[in-house]
Parts: structure tokens; sequence; C-alpha cells
């Protein structure tokens, strides 16, 4: 992320079609600042856990789930349930 000073450490980030293309090279930018992350993507898999060693490796707690999302945020046709290996990690 060029120019992005600030870092995501304590933070979780939830990102949605994060198995492949941009959703994927987000995850690693995001996880390359320091956050933790939960992946989604209809299809996870293989792709999906390619990616959760790639945030692993650099030291940072994954998980991956998949559920169906609509077009607005506050609707989610699936459910996430909170990641075992997440679960040490503040979400407030």
């Amino acid at each position: 992320m060029t120019g992005f000073t600030g870092g995501l450490g304590g933070q979780v980030a939830l990102v949605t079609g994060a198995a492949r293309g941009i959703g994927r090279g987000i995850v690693v930018a995001l996880a390359e600042q320091g956050a933790d992350i939960v992946l989604n993507d209809l299809r996870p898999e293989p792709d999906a856990d390619e990616v959760t060693v790639a945030v692993r490796a650099l030291g940072r707690a994954a998980a991956s789930s998949s559920a169906r999302t609509s077009a607005s945020p506050l609707r989610c046709h699936g459910s996430l349930p909170r990641p075992r290996d997440l679960s040490a990690v503040s979400t407030s």
C-alpha cells in the first residue's frame, strides 16, 4: 500500500472475494500492515487456503469462510462464525 503510513496492528479485516485477484492482493496488503484477516469467498478452496498460508507467513492470524454477501453491507446471506484461530483477537 504505497503512501500508507499507519499500522493496522490489533485490527481485524473481513475481505470478501479474498481468494483470488484483487481481493487476494488486498488481503496481503492489509496483512503486511499488521491486520489479522478473515477471508470470505463463495468458492474458497483451494485458493483461500493458499492465501491463508501467505497471511500466516507474515505473522498474522487468518481464517477463511464461505458466505454469500449481498450488495448491501448490512445484509449477509450466510453465517460468518467466529473462526477459532482468531478467537483471541479483539473485535471491539
